[in-house]
């Protein structure tokens, strides 16, 4: 193999899951969105995803998203 090559890339088999382990997994994934949706404060303000509260009012829905 010359020294620019890249040996090729080995994709593993992905694991078969349990249905017991995927339904963990909805459980958990329905108790986090629960209390994420519990989490709004009380005066309403609402955060982004870096937990900065977003600024501005409701959107004008007759606007397009462009």
């Amino acid at each position: 193999m010359s020294r620019n090559q890249m040996p090729p890339r080995r994709n593993p088999t992905p694991r078969k899951m349990k249905p017991s382990q995927l339904d963990r997994i909805e459980a958990k994934l329905d108790a986090l969105l629960d209390i994420l949706a519990e989490d709004v404060g009380d005066e309403g303000v609402r955060y982004d995803l870096d937990g900065n509260p977003l600024k501005g009012g409701e959107r004008d829905e007759t606007q397009s998203l462009d």
